[in-house]
């Protein structure tokens, strides 16, 4: 019984360190620029969100030239990215 008891604890602490990592996830996405810096992406069907920031990781790739400061910024709405080009 003691050993059910330690596997259940054990369990516990993994849920309640997942839980805190998704918590401090949610408090980044959502302080100072908030929506500013939040990408809504649909992949096949579900909807994600992540900051645009992690686009900008590689700072060579299309992503993150297309969310860089100054064009995001300048765009303020979703209607510019469906005008760009695809060499955009």
């Amino acid at each position: 019984m003691r050993v059910s008891l330690d596997v259940l604890e054990a369990e516990e602490t993994c849920l309640e360190e997942s839980f805190n990592e998704q918590k401090r996830f949610i408090e980044s996405i959502s302080s100072a620029n908030g929506d500013r810096d939040i990408v809504m992406l649909n992949v096949s069907g579900t909807i994600m969100a992540t900051k645009r920031a992690i686009f900008q990781i590689v700072e060579d790739s299309a992503l993150a030239q297309q969310l860089d400061d100054t064009k995001w910024t300048v765009q303020g709405s979703l209607s510019l990215f469906k005008a760009w080009t695809p060499n955009q």
